[in-house]
């Protein structure tokens, strides 16, 4: 955050006072998320996902009611919940634009916190009841698949009905959920396939935060463009150095930033 900062603010790209929200997470908690950093609108859904459900687990907990009941009541609440305000919110505001809607539903905090929703009853079932998560795990991965990769987002102001603005966000997550039955039991491979896909997935957060504002906007944009090469080779220079530098500054990230949290997290458990 401090170096996109620096760096959108030197080249004046965008308004510093749009920045002091984005330390709380509350540049798109109910309104539309401010130009700057634009991947910062998903970690602010994913915090307070955590902010809400954690407290109110713990808070039925706190009633007497049993963890299993308190995580699945939490979830299946908080899902709901999103989902009619998403449907009330479509019916006060209806999208004239693509860009409207990806501004308005695809990216504010209160709209979205049901696509974790999914991910937490999947935890929850594969907790309490592994037998029937891991049953049918290949027809429920083909399933997944086949959904996710049918599910487009419109094409067209025309196609900005009530299943885009409402009903679309749940279905990835849902999908999602019956894809990772079969992922679970995926043990960790030798050989460097294996350790590939282990390490970009491990990475694959850190990715996310650079890949656009930072390395995309700032960094390659900039070099290719100052140099004199035909189009053709500024577009592949250009792409090869965005995977090269997002995998490396990635990998930096990950293992002096969030392994170090990771790791504060076990001893302040210690």
């Amino acid at each position: 955050m401090l170096v996109t900062i620096l760096l959108e603010t030197q080249l004046g790209i965008f308004p510093l006072e749009n920045y002091p929200a984005y330390f709380v997470f509350l540049q798109n908690f109910n309104w539309v998320h401010h130009p700057n950093y634009g991947e910062a609108w998903s970690l602010a859904v994913e915090e307070w996902f955590y902010l809400v459900s954690a407290p109110v687990v713990v808070a039925l907990c706190a009633l007497r009611l049993p963890p299993k009941i308190a995580v699945l009541t939490t979830a299946i609440t908080l899902l709901l919940a999103t989902t009619l305000y998403r449907y009330s919110y479509y019916m006060h505001f209806q999208p004239t634009s693509l860009a409207e809607w990806q501004n308005h539903f695809y990216k504010i905090v209160l709209l979205r916190l049901d696509s974790l929703m999914y991910g937490m009853v999947a935890a929850w079932w594969a907790f309490y009841y592994p037998g029937t998560w891991v049953r049918w795990r290949l027809a429920k991965f083909i399933g997944g698949v086949v959904v996710v990769y049918s599910l487009t987002g419109p094409a067209s102001v025309d196609e900005l009905n009530l299943f885009f603005g409402v009903f679309h966000f749940g279905c990835y997550p849902l999908a999602v959920m019956f894809v990772l039955p079969l992922l679970s039991t995926w043990k960790r491979s030798r050989g460097l396939a294996g350790s590939a896909i282990t390490h970009i997935s491990l990475i694959s957060y850190s990715m996310h935060l650079l890949h656009s504002s930072l390395i995309h906007n700032q960094l390659v944009i900039p070099l290719v463009q100052s140099l004199a090469l035909p189009s053709y080779l500024k577009s592949l220079l250009g792409m090869g150095l965005l995977w090269v530098l997002t995998l490396v500054l990635a990998t930096l990230l990950h293992t002096y930033v969030e392994r170090f949290v990771m790791n504060l997290r076990k001893r302040l458990k210690a």
